[in-house]
């Protein structure tokens, strides 16, 4: 242990010496107390921006020196042992979740709408068994939030516990390892709360058709020497089988350009993401029509969450209209008439509805 010790600070030392005769300035060489602590990276990378033009090579070799001294985390994103990238969020200000709270509240009291409300924590918190137990301690406590917000929206709203379920579910694909998002089969989870909540009869796995796509593919949270450490990731899409169903999917970009997809999923399209497979991706307004036998409309503001869990609800309502409250122009969020909408639903990752969603902008529909 201590030979290797050795090898990794005489590594870092070569390395800073080399840094320092290209730029002309000192390089923040640590001490091994540093090295477990995030101030080494930091440093690292605040020298590398001022200095050096080959400066994100330089970068993945410190991220892959400091994982070779025993970092699992790296500018907030820690490694699980099973290969994850996990994103921890930061402990937001209180009046945010209060004023997201209350316009979630206003909004249901001002339309009269029969409205389901549905936070979905993220991959840290669900999957911490991943890291270890003092980084764990220090993760903000994503289920005393939703519990709080949910208390105060009693009365007024349906609250959905997805929690539990996805916590169950933890061992499954239920997030995407390199990519800030649930799974499909994690969306499945979801919808099935929601389903269960609102008497609308959950359709069990067995009645889908599971196919599969982008094979291996890295999302954004593998930038960088990062990905050499994580696991690959695929895009699982689910066909309803048990009656015939068409669905239409209609995208309005932020200019009022629209476009038409036949089917939940586009596999033809060269996405950047490929979770945008499903759905065809996410605009400021996204709709959905299915030739089912149902007559309800729903009115949804979510946020890229909805690409996991919506293909589901498509089986449960004639139109889904999704709505991006924070990209989606004003005029566009005043032509939306609400009373169209026989059911409402609020469904944020914790993370999303920490900062803010774009809730104050829900004054902007009309009745």
């Amino acid at each position: 242990m201590k030979k290797a010790i050795a090898l990794f600070l005489a590594a870092v030392l070569t390395v800073s010496g080399v840094l320092a005769l290209l730029s002309g300035k000192a390089f923040p060489i640590p001490n091994f107390g540093a090295l477990s602590s995030s101030s080494f990276s930091v440093g690292i990378e605040s020298f590398l921006s001022e200095n050096l033009p080959e400066r994100d090579k330089l970068s993945q070799l410190a991220v892959r020196l400091l994982y070779l001294s025993g970092r699992r985390e790296f500018d907030g994103v820690f490694l699980g042992e099973d290969g994850s990238l996990l994103k921890n969020i930061e402990a937001p200000e209180t009046d945010t979740i209060e004023a997201s709270a209350d316009a979630i509240g206003d909004f249901i009291s001002d339309h009269r709408a029969g409205a389901c409300v549905m936070l979905i924590p993220t991959a840290v918190i669900i999957k911490q068994q991943e890291i270890n137990s003092a980084a764990a301690d220090r993760l903000y406590n994503q289920r005393h939030m939703i519990s709080e917000v949910y208390a105060d929206l009693s009365g007024k709203a349906v609250t959905v516990d997805v929690y539990q379920s996805l916590f169950a579910h933890r061992s499954e694909y239920i997030y995407y390892n390199t990519e800030e998002n649930l799974t499909s089969l994690g969306g499945y989870y979801v919808y099935s709360e929601y389903a269960s909540a609102l008497n609308l009869r959950v359709r069990p796995i067995s009645d889908f058709n599971i196919a599969y796509a982008a094979h291996g593919f890295q999302g954004s949270l593998a930038s960088g020497a990062l990905g050499e450490y994580a696991s690959g990731d695929f895009i699982a899409m689910y066909a309803y089988t048990q009656y015939e169903r068409e669905y239409t999917v209609t995208h309005t970009a932020a200019d009022g350009t629209r476009t038409v997809q036949e089917g939940l999923y586009d596999r033809q399209t060269a996405w950047n993401d490929p979770t945008d497979i499903l759905l065809g991706g996410l605009t400021p307004i996204t709709e959905i029509e299915t030739n089912g036998p149902y007559e309800e409309w729903l009115l949804v503001f979510g946020d890229e969450t909805a690409k996991s869990w919506m293909p589901f609800l498509a089986n449960h309502y004639a139109h889904i209209t999704f709505i991006d409250l924070a990209a989606a122009p004003d005029s566009m969020l005043a032509a939306i008439r609400v009373s169209d909408y026989q059911q409402v639903l609020f469904a944020y990752s914790a993370d999303t509805f920490l900062e803010g969603a774009g809730l104050d902008r829900l004054t902007l529909l009309t009745e």
